[in-house]
């Protein structure tokens, strides 16, 4: 017999997935059991020991070195209210000729979420242009090309939109 008492869960969407540069990306709609929205981004490198940068770089790197690992909304249907928050933490390193310190992932698997909230005014099904960067080097040395600010339009899936609009009358 199932047991009645175990907490919902939250629901996952599929929204986008790709793989350039030796990274699989992919971006999901999370939809807690209370209604609040995040997208969250997976980047998995395709080969091992490959790390990603930190999200807070800046995004053309430093001096033109390495890119941040970023999930960002462009699209004006919906805005994010809290931070991009990764689960794990990155670390400082140095490198010689370089004066800033390069924030970087460990080799692996990042994963991002971004709290959003959707403007249910509208009545059609929300598309979103959402903005993906990155960058994966070698613990050894050696780094694939930058994607830098890739956009994509993704729809919010229908019956999660008709929901929101339920819930928002």
């Amino acid at each position: 017999m199932p047991d009645s008492t175990a907490a919902p869960v939250s629901q996952r969407f599929p929204l986008l997935t790709f793989t350039e540069n030796s990274v699989a990306v992919l971006v999901e709609l999370l939809v807690a059991p209370t209604g609040e929205l995040s997208l969250v981004g997976t980047y998995t490198p395709t080969e091992p020991l490959l790390h990603l940068y930190g999200m807070d770089m800046p995004l053309h790197g430093i001096d033109g070195v390495g890119r941040p690992t970023r999930l960002d909304v462009i699209s004006e249907t919906a805005v994010s209210h809290g931070p991009l928050v990764a689960n794990v933490t990155p670390t400082l390193h140095y490198f010689s000729g370089f004066e800033q310190p390069f924030s970087l992932y460990p080799d692996g698997q990042v994963v991002l979420t971004l709290p959003i909230s959707l403007d249910t005014l509208s009545q059609e099904t929300p598309e979103l242009e959402l903005s993906v960067t990155y960058m994966a080097c070698s613990s050894g040395g050696g780094c694939e090309p930058p994607v830098t600010d890739r956009r994509f339009v993704v729809t919010i899936p229908a019956e999660i939109w008709q929901d929101l609009n339920r819930r928002s009358s």
